[in-house]
C-alpha cells in the first residue's frame, strides 16, 4: 500500500482532537475518557470512532492522513479500521511510505514514522551560542547569566541548570536504551524507559526526544519533560545555564 501527498487541509480539532466534522460530536462525548497521550502526530479516541457508523469511521481515518499530508487509499482505510475495531489494544498497520499507523493509550494515532532509536549522530552545543539540529528540526539557544531567576521553567522547550554542576561541552543526542537519570525533584535515579513509561510516551516515539548530556556522559535534560536532579539550582547557584529548543 502505497501513501501520496495530499493537498494541505485546514484541521478541525475538539477538545484537542484531530476531527471530520461529522465525528466531532462522538469525540466530545469521549472527552472525559481519554488518556493523556504524548504529542506526535495527529490522532483520535478509539471508542469514539468505534461508535461511528462505518461510513464515517473511513471517513475519520482518511482525515488523520489528510492532516499529516498525505491520500490514504481504500485498502489502506480498510486495513487501519480493521484495527480499530478489533479488540486489541495496540497494534500497527503496515504502511508503505512515510507514514505509520498505531493504537497507542486509547488513540488511534497517524504520524511519520520516527527515527530508530539512537540512530543520529551526537551534537555539541555552542555555550552561549546557537546552535542548529538537523535530526530534530530543531535549534538549541544557549546562555549563561549570573541573575536568579524570578521563576524556573517548566523544561518542556527551555531549563534552567547550574552551569558549576555540569561538565561541557554538552551535546544532545538521541534516548538510548539502558539510559539513566535522576527525575528533578526524585531521590534516586530511574532507567529513562520506565520515566518514558511513567510519562505515557509511546514506544514509537522515544527515539525522537533530544537528551541533553554533559561531557561526562551523564544526561542533564529529557527534553519535553525534566532535567535532573544534580543539575537543578540552588541558593548557592551562581551561573545559570539556560537552555533553550526552538523548532518542531
Amino acid at each position: 500500500m502505497v501513501v501520496r501527498p495530499s493537498p494541505d487541509r485546514r484541521p478541525t480539532r475538539a477538545n484537542g482532537c484531530l476531527l471530520p466534522r461529522a465525528s466531532a460530536p462522538a469525540a466530545h462525548r469521549s472527552h472525559e475518557r481519554r488518556p493523556r497521550v504524548p504529542a506526535g502526530g495527529s490522532r483520535l479516541p478509539v471508542e469514539a470512532i468505534r461508535r461511528l457508523p462505518v461510513p464515517i469511521q473511513r471517513r475519520a481515518i482518511r482525515y488523520l492522513f489528510s492532516v499529516e499530508g498525505y491520500e490514504a487509499g481504500a485498502a489502506q482505510t480498510e486495513a487501519v479500521r480493521r484495527l480499530v475495531v478489533s479488540d486489541k489494544t495496540s497494534g500497527s498497520v503496515d504502511l508503505a511510505g512515510p507514514l505509520s499507523a498505531r493504537l497507542e493509550y486509547g488513540f488511534l494515532v497517524v504520524s511519520r514514522a520516527p527515527s530508530p532509536a539512537g540512530s543520529a549522530t551526537p551534537v555539541e552545543l555552542a555555550v552561549p551560542g546557537e546552535t542548529d539540529l538537523p535530526p530534530w528540526g530543531a535549534r538549541a539557544r544557549t546562555w549563561i547569566s549570573a541573575e536568579h531567576p524570578a521563576s524556573l521553567p517548566d523544561g518542556i522547550r527551555e531549563c534552567v541548570v547550574d552551569a558549576d554542576r555540569v561538565a561541557f561541552p554538552l551535546r544532545v543526542r538521541r534516548w538510548r536504551s539502558g539510559d539513566r537519570f535522576r527525575p528533578l525533584g526524585m531521590s534516586r535515579q530511574k532507567k529513562v524507559g520506565d520515566f518514558f513509561t511513567d510519562q505515557k510516551v509511546s514506544r514509537t516515539l522515544r527515539g525522537e526526544v533530544p537528551m541533553v548530556v554533559d561531557g561526562d556522559g551523564s544526561i542533564c535534560w529529557v527534553v519535553g519533560h525534566r532535567i535532573d536532579d544534580r543539575v537543578k539550582v540552588s541558593a548557592r547557584t551562581t551561573r545559570f545555564l539556560w537552555i533553550e529548543f526552538e523548532g518542531e
